[in-house]
């Protein structure tokens, strides 16, 4: 019972205290746009794993070997995905997604003193301390173009030109505003939020951002085929079979299996097999690749009964 009822009060308490910090962090977060730029730093740092992405969901459209990069089609069912994957990224920002790195945001502005975040207030709302802020937050949305949870309304190059006047604005401060960013963004305080957004808050970003693209894609992933294929037509034909890796024949017709792992359009992993000539297996998988010579190498399907076979 006393378990209960001490469980009950930390329930009570929860709420009012992030409510407090979200209270305490608000003037701060807001002037500092934080939200805006714990966003484009997860954006920014989307980048490896968006390409990987968009490499794998094409694949589930239609199965390496059936295509690839060179492929004619593959260009445009790239771009149309990338592009269907974005439209629907943007709502999230206004639900978990942009709710949970707002959280992130204002646990670790809250965690500055009472004078730390009046500091930081009275720095981006001086003269010097706005051009600062202006400049790095073009600079990281120049550094996050064309990755989700955004749609440019410009050209990339506008963005540069953008990110290149906010920069001679700060190049060109008078000396006072001049040495006061200096002080401020060499200081203790400067260099720990600077420190924290780059790092910690970036980091934190990117996980939920990348673990979020995940979401879209089960959530959306079949009406997401659907636009890409209707938009790129001369896409390869989808096959009803998995691919499983790749064999290979030696000189001496040993036959070498890769099989790929999978894990939520991630590549996790290979397992590989070798069976010789006489081994159990050998003359199964040398059947799915008929007429397969030393040094060759073939992709591997199977279908849904489980038969094995080089072609897709």
């Amino acid at each position: 019972m006393q378990r209960i009822v001490t469980l009950l009060v930390l329930t009570a308490l929860a709420a009012p205290a992030g409510a407090d910090m979200e209270a305490d962090a608000r003037p701060v977060v807001e002037t500092a746009r934080a939200d805006t730029l714990a966003t484009n730093l997860g954006r920014y740092m989307l980048q490896g794993r968006w390409n990987e992405l968009l490499d794998e969901v094409l694949y589930t459209m239609a199965p390496k070997g059936a295509w690839d990069e060179k492929h004619s089609a593959w260009p445009a069912a790239r771009a149309a995905l990338a592009m269907a994957i974005r439209r629907e990224s943007i709502p999230r920002l206004g639900a978990d997604a942009g709710r949970l790195i707002h959280e992130s945001v204002s646990e670790h502005y809250s965690s500055l003193s009472p004078d730390e975040r009046a500091q930081t207030i009275a720095f981006y709302q001086s003269p010097g301390g706005r051009a600062w802020l202006d400049l790095r937050q073009k600079a990281v949305a120049e550094a996050g173009y064309g990755m989700p949870y955004a749609i440019e309304g410009a050209p990339r190059a506008e963005y540069q030109r953008a990110t290149m006047a906010a920069k001679k604005i700060v190049r060109h401060l008078p000396v006072d505003q001049t040495q006061a960013v200096y002080d401020f963004t060499n200081s203790h305080l400067g260099q720990q939020l600077i420190g924290t957004e780059n790092n910690v808050i970036a980091d934190v970003a990117l996980n939920i951002l990348r673990s979020d693209l995940d979401a879209i894609l089960i959530e959306h992933g079949d009406a997401i085929t659907r636009t890409v294929r209707a938009e790129v037509p001369e896409m390869p034909a989808p096959s009803s079979k998995m691919h499983l890796g790749t064999v290979t024949m030696e000189r001496d017709r040993t036959l070498q299996v890769v099989v790929e792992y999978h894990d939520l359009y991630r590549m996790a992993g290979t397992y590989r097999f070798t069976y010789r000539r006489g081994d159990v297996h050998w003359a199964e998988i040398a059947a799915a690749a008929p007429g397969i010579a030393p040094g060759e190498t073939r992709f591997l399907y199977r279908d849904a009964l489980g038969h094995l076979s080089d072609t897709p």
